[in-house]
């Protein structure tokens, strides 16, 4: 890929790009995740975020990092931070004035 055109590419035009240039074909991609190609396609290109164990895995067949979405947060964690957001902003709420 010429350095000159890479950096208005996005990433999943850059992933394309990769996997033509290194003939990575997600055959073993595939058949390590027992999902479909259609649905390993769609996870790479299509998704904001993906399974960290996914991610993983695409990191050891080759993939490099910068050009997978990031790893889903764990639902726990993003439910602690939801009640944390909440908490703070009741804060701001005005008091419920006492008739």
């Amino acid at each position: 890929m010429q350095q000159l055109h890479a950096n208005r590419l996005t990433r999943q035009q850059r992933l394309k790009v990769w996997a033509i240039e290194n003939s990575f074909d997600y055959t073993a991609l595939v058949q390590e995740s027992g999902i479909s190609k259609q649905a390993v396609s769609r996870m790479l290109i299509h998704q904001d975020t993906i399974p960290a164990s996914f991610r993983d895995l695409c990191l050891n067949q080759g993939i490099p990092a910068d050009l997978l979405p990031p790893p889903t947060r764990p639902k726990a964690e993003l439910l602690r931070e939801n009640q944390e957001l909440r908490a703070r902003l009741a804060k701001y709420e005005p008091q419920a004035q006492a008739s």
